[in-house]
């Protein structure tokens, strides 16, 4: 009779191990010494890597075998592809320095740079990623080797005999930089990382532009030539600064120069870089708790560090409901993005700042709300109050006629929404009497600055 196999917990890697042995500190611990046998020195299948453990604020070793892993990560785990379609080409670097070294974060595969738009979400008032861009990712081989994949965004066209997709590349570009909250901002911080394609056997490079060989041959016998780019210190931090800012869930990070680690730390401790250490004023935010031990970490390296970051307020759901209505009264518009008829690209601005002059519509609610309410529980006449009311409009009248129309169309559907409703999305009408002063304003956009006041 067969009897049932008796199941046994396994532990698996999500860093292949012969990945972390790359990382294998210099310096290895004496293995413990058995009774009646000499030490032989530790296992070079099993080496120990340097790491820093984010819960003791400490510098550790730790066997290779036992790191960057999990027990029984394959048991009963649905998969889930969150995977984008994206068009990238592979790039092989190098440190310039010696001294320099790239480190090795638990999700290092996964990490990506490019801009990440951060947003407040209005039922939990807690922060969120939005809208993001992909232009770089990277696999570390070793401290000393990595493969960065580019966003072909970042390519041009012509330089690779192209000409004719100049143009769609252009608009591509701009159509994915215009949907972040800040267009002028969505940048790549690795554009100048010097690196480019691969060559190949089947095509040569003249007056700089790729050209296909008249002549191809068989397919297998095509061949890739790839060159190891050597990156300066610069970029080296860079790329470690990316690694540490999303970093944050984990409870390693591996490292193998101290020295080097140290220079890294302080980099991006002390950088002041836009986007980079995003905190809220909330009670124990773990950002900040996790930027606080690495503090820690780097002054056990290279003595006292200047903690830099960037604060974030997180508002109740009631003071930011008119976020949602704006976000809600986005929504309809987003289908007609670029088309030749859409309302928005006969404003001032158009689409390049319409994402920008949307957010900033926003606090525009925000202040007339606050003026309401304040001028409600006043002593002023009534006239008083009119006048302060139509100060106001005189001041908003000034701005873009493109914000302005936003905020009347914010302000049109505020009263149709209460904290409840945010678990419904309720019906919304995008057409207005706003909509037909724009388009006044298109016709006479000279005039812009009078024809504003007509919103009102």
């Amino acid at each position: 009779m067969a009897h049932a196999t008796e199941y046994k917990a396994a532990y698996h890697h999500f860093i292949p191990q012969f990945l972390l042995r790359q990382f294998a500190a210099l310096e290895q611990p004496r293995p413990a010494r058995r009774q009646g046998k000499r030490s032989q020195g530790q296992s070079t299948k099993d080496p120990f890597v340097n790491a820093i453990d984010l819960k003791k604020n400490s510098l550790i070793q730790v066997s290779v075998s036992r790191e960057f892993g999990l027990v029984d990560m394959y048991r009963d785990q649905g998969y889930e592809n969150h995977s984008k379609p994206a068009f990238k080409f592979t790039a092989f670097c190098q440190p310039l320095s010696e001294e320099d070294g790239f480190i090795l974060p638990h999700n290092a595969y996964g990490i990506f740079e490019g801009p990440s738009d951060i947003e407040v979400d209005p039922i939990t008032a807690r922060i969120v990623e939005g809208m993001y861009t992909e232009y770089h990712s990277f696999a570390p081989i070793s401290p000393k080797l990595i493969i960065v994949l580019r966003s072909s965004l970042l390519v041009n066209p012509s330089e690779e005999g192209a000409e004719n997709l100049q143009g769609v590349w252009k608009w591509l570009r701009e159509t994915v930089r215009i949907q972040h909250l800040s267009p002028h901002s969505a940048v790549s911080l690795l554009k100048s990382l010097p690196i480019k394609k691969c060559e190949n056997s089947y095509s040569s490079s003249v007056n700089g532009k790729l050209i296909l060989k008249p002549s191809r041959g068989p397919r297998s016998e095509e061949r890739l030539y790839f060159t190891c780019f050597q990156i300066s210190s610069h970029h080296v931090n860079l790329i470690n600064t990316i690694f540490l800012e999303q970093a944050t869930k984990g409870d390693t990070i591996v490292y193998k120069s101290r020295s080097a680690l140290g220079r890294t730390l302080k980099s991006y401790l002390e950088t002041v870089q836009e986007g980079f250490k995003m905190v809220s004023d909330g009670v124990n935010d773990c950002r900040l708790e996790y930027l606080k031990r690495l503090e820690k970490v780097a002054e056990q390296l290279v003595g006292k560090v200047c903690l830099v970051y960037n604060y974030i307020a997180l508002p109740n759901p009631e003071n930011h409901i008119f976020q949602w209505v704006a976000d809600m009264v986005n929504s309809p518009e987003i289908a007609l993005l670029g088309a030749a008829n859409n309302l928005r690209s006969q404003l001032d601005g158009g689409l390049d700042t319409y994402f920008y002059d949307l957010k900033q519509s926003q606090p525009m609610v925000s202040l007339r709300i606050k003026i309401d309410v304040i001028l409600s529980r006043s002593k002023l006449t009534q006239d008083d109050r009119l006048e302060v009311k139509h100060q106001l409009l005189l001041l908003y009248a000034e701005l873009p006629a493109q914000r302005v129309w936003l905020y009347v169309k914010i302000m049109r559907h505020l009263t149709n929404f209460d904290i409840p409703d945010i678990q419904e999305m309720c019906e919304m009408k995008s057409n207005g009497p706003e909509d037909e002063v724009a388009k006044v304003i298109a016709l006479f956009p000279s005039q812009a600055g009078q024809l504003t006041m007509m919103f009102w």
